[in-house]
């Protein structure tokens, strides 16, 4: 029989963060990159130690078509650029370290005593989350990933607190995750998922802090109001559902970066996923009351998860991988329950069988992680992949254009530009 449920091992931790460290490790030597440039790149160093903590009245980023209000990433960037001025491998060690300690924190949640999931196998399923390539997406990209992985940990770890009813703690991580980047805005709907039989005016105070949070946001961009996609465009969503699936289950080797939907989108990875959720649905039919619960609670996490970049609002980027790395926890724990539940059983035929499976899908996502390195080393490598992936990218295009003129090669940049052109003709 499975052992009953233990405490997060303290030996498991630690090894998932160093397995975690040596897969994105190669990381540490590349450059900055794409909004690198803007955020980190052009922006001045403070004169004072105020002029850092003004981050929590200025806009995230310095153009008004983009009205983002993230003061805690965009704190630990300024502080970066005062201690290790542009030197870029210091911005990846941050990077690399907090993508480890957000490892070991999605194996404490997974570990948790109230989701009675098998020792090993949260242990398994953690580390499968922090190997996936979708992790590689908020590692390698400086400022992108960062403000994805910070949202994320402090999301995490104040779900973690809630679980174990340290309340008030779990207000506070919850904050900062607000004041990292805007998708924390779910949080309180998973906590209330997962703690749905507490009376609703336990929940009043979440209320008041994110109306608090609008408030100051608003204070903060006047102009930055959300504009409702989801009337003109009613089936982006269930594309953004399809596209999370497809990322977490079938994932591209190369880096593919905020594709179209007509270069993500194939066939026979849709049937593929429509199968394997199908039979997710047999299976958790089949379970007792208790566990099938529990594999609800991880749909309704992945589908909350989700609908903040769901393209239910207008969003500068439609589908993107760093978006489905909250998805991929709800994902990984609906499955983790399900092997618990039915390796249950003890049949060590079926346990082998998983056990090599896990380890199989642990390696391949390691070694598609640890490629993907490569495609972030600079401006030119990063662009040059987007443009391969997608030929139609005026972003990547007109980066490049910009990158051979800074080169002196005139030639060069007139054929990104009429290409450009062409695209842009009716």
């Amino acid at each position: 029989m499975i052992p009953e449920h233990k405490r997060p091992s303290l030996f498991h931790a630690l090894l998932i963060f160093l397995i975690i460290t040596i897969i994105f490790f190669s990381g540490l030597t590349n450059g900055f990159i794409y909004d690198d440039n803007v955020l980190i790149l052009d922006q001045p160093r403070a004169d004072s130690f105020l002029e850092v903590f003004r981050v929590f009245v200025k806009p995230h980023w310095p153009t008004p078509d983009l009205p983002y209000y993230r003061p805690i990433s965009r704190l630990t960037m300024v502080l970066q650029k005062q201690w290790h001025h542009e030197n870029a491998f210091w911005f990846h060690l941050f990077n690399l370290l907090l993508m480890g300690t957000t490892s070991v924190l999605v194996y404490i949640l997974l570990s948790s005593p109230s989701l009675k999931l098998n020792p090993c196998t949260a242990f398994g399923f953690a580390v499968l989350v922090g190997v996936h390539p979708i992790s590689s997406t908020l590692v390698y990209p400086i400022s992108s990933g960062r403000e994805t992985m910070i949202a994320s940990f402090f999301s995490i770890a104040a779900i973690i607190l809630c679980l174990r009813q340290s309340y008030f703690l779990a207000l506070l991580t919850w904050i900062l995750a607000l004041f990292s980047k805007e998708q924390a805005v779910v949080v309180p709907l998973i906590i209330l998922l997962a703690d749905y039989k507490r009376p609703f005016y336990h929940y009043a105070f979440l209320t008041v802090m994110l109306m608090l949070y609008f408030f100051i946001r608003h204070l903060v961009l006047p102009g930055g109001n959300i504009q409702v996609n989801i009337f003109n465009d009613p089936f982006s969503p269930i594309f953004s559902i399809l596209y999370t699936l497809q990322t977490c289950l079938i994932p591209f080797g190369q880096l593919i970066y905020e594709p179209e939907i007509k270069v993500w989108f194939t066939f026979e990875r849709q049937i593929g996923i429509l199968i394997f959720s199908f039979i997710l649905l047999i299976l958790i039919i089949k379970l007792k009351s208790k566990p099938r619960q529990r594999c609800l609670f991880w749909a309704g996490w992945f589908l909350i998860t989700l609908a903040p970049t769901a393209n239910i609002v207008v969003q500068e980027a439609r589908f993107a991988e760093r978006y489905s790395y909250m998805p991929l926890i709800g994902l990984a724990g609906l499955l983790a329950t399900l092997t618990t539940a039915y390796l249950d059983k003890n049949i060590k035929v079926l346990r082998k069988c998983g056990f090599v499976l896990m380890v199989m899908l642990i390696i391949v996502g390691a070694v598609v992680s640890m490629k993907r390195a490569v495609f972030y080393k600079d401006d030119f490598t990063f662009y040059t992949q987007w443009l391969k992936t997608n030929p139609h990218s005026l972003t990547a295009l007109n980066a490049l254009g910009i990158l051979a003129l800074e080169k002196g090669d005139l030639k060069t940049a007139l054929q990104y530009y009429k290409t450009m052109l062409k695209l842009r003709s009716p």
